[in-house]
């Protein structure tokens, strides 16, 4: 079995490969936050790694109870507040890191679990397939916070369900859970914890051309 590591000096983050499969795994418990260091670390990892595509598919999970609770609202305001440009520069770097993960070819496979809000939806939504736990809360709630997601959560969501439940959604802020994300086509398939890196990495073998 062949482990390749890459770059052991991430804080927020790890990537590895283990038997030609990808795995970055957000790696700030208990919520994982997106911190400007997440993003700066994400951005990282996609420009030097993810896009070499060298690996059969891609597997994005998360260390502790929660998938991800989103980008650190402090520090996003301090940046939106400090900058005189429409969008940004801190901002526009975040939306590369995840643009670039849209574009891979590859097959990628979000594992969900606990809260996977805002940026972490959004990061999720790059995926072309999802697992959740039951546990699982889905929700983009920016508007909570007079703000309005800003890494392609908008456009990303409407393809899965809809303009009027997306606007729903984004209006809101309110969380659905695992069970109302699948009937919506949100994510593929609930597992049990036990069983969500098995149905991740047979996914991956099943659609690898």
């Amino acid at each position: 079995m062949l482990v390749l590591l890459f770059n052991m000096n991430y804080k927020t983050i790890s990537y590895k490969k283990l038997n030609n499969l990808a795995h970055l795994e957000l790696s700030n418990p208990p919520g994982n936050a997106m911190s400007m260091q997440f993003f700066d670390e994400l951005l990282d990892v996609c420009e030097n790694e993810i896009v070499k595509e060298d690996y059969d598919g891609l597997i994005i999970s998360s260390q502790g109870r929660h998938f991800s609770s989103g980008a650190d609202v402090k520090e996003l305001l301090n940046v939106i507040k400090s900058s005189d440009k429409l969008v940004p520069e801190a901002m526009a770097k975040n939306l590369r890191a995840i643009e670039i993960l849209h574009m891979v070819r590859k097959p990628k496979v979000a594992i969900l679990k606990g809260v996977c809000y805002g940026s972490g939806f959004e990061l999720a939504l790059t995926a072309n397939y999802r697992i959740a736990q039951n546990n699982t809360l889905i929700a983009l709630p920016e508007v909570t916070f007079g703000l309005m997601p800003g890494l392609g959560g908008v456009s990303a969501l409407t393809n899965f369900v809809g303009e009027a439940k997306a606007l729903e959604m984004i209006l809101s802020g309110e969380s659905i859970n695992a069970e109302d994300a699948l009937r919506l086509g949100i994510v593929n398939i609930i597992a049990d914890k036990e069983q969500l890196i098995s149905v991740a990495v047979d996914f991956v073998w099943k659609n690898n051309n």
